[in-house]
């Protein structure tokens, strides 16, 4: 599922649908507009709310990790920011391989009790499409291939989840023939 502030970004020619042209296909955009949740009163206000306070907080998360490091500080978006918040409201599972977002929902409490979000990033996902029998081992090397090959922006942890998650090295440009040796 995803939220209307996503499935936006998929068009246009900024930001994802500018690096992923082919999300603007007809196929995907009508699988999108199926899979988009639609919020009414009082989440929507109740989400609102959350988004801003978790944007602050998330904001401030990361100018401190950022000056910690000597680089560029970054902010999170609007759009990042209703995402962890409909997740949060919700008691959903947030899945993002964003390192801003995922830096800040594992670091800061959804609620006061001290909880926090709980995270997927997409090699969780292949991992979880691999255990329920939707994806074979050959067809998740050849997934993993293909994202490296063009270029897909991965998590920083992607490497050592993947070994985590599937005791092997993940695969490189040669993997398609390794793997089928």
């Amino acid at each position: 599922m995803t939220t209307v502030d996503l499935a936006a970004e998929t068009l246009g020619n900024g930001g994802l649908g500018g690096r992923q042209a082919w999300l603007a296909s007809t196929e995907v955009q009508a699988e999108l507009a199926g899979a988009t949740l639609k919020f009414r009163e009082p989440k929507t206000s109740r989400m609102a709310k959350e988004a801003n306070d978790f944007r602050r907080i998330g904001n401030s998360i990361l100018r401190k990790d950022c000056e910690a490091k000597g680089i560029l500080v970054r902010t999170l978006s609007i759009v990042d920011a209703r995402a962890w918040a409909a997740a949060a409201v919700l008691d959903g599972v947030l899945a993002t391989d964003e390192w801003p977002l995922r830096l800040v929902t594992r670091r800061a409490d959804v609620d006061d009790d001290g909880n926090k979000l709980a995270l997927f990033s997409s090699i969780d996902l292949v991992h979880l499409l691999e255990q329920a029998g939707a994806m074979t081992s050959p067809q998740r090397v050849d997934l993993m291939r293909s994202w490296k090959l063009a270029g897909e922006a991965l998590h920083r942890e992607a490497d050592e989840d993947y070994r985590r998650l599937f005791g092997e090295d993940p695969p490189d440009a040669q993997a398609e023939i390794a793997h089928k040796a």
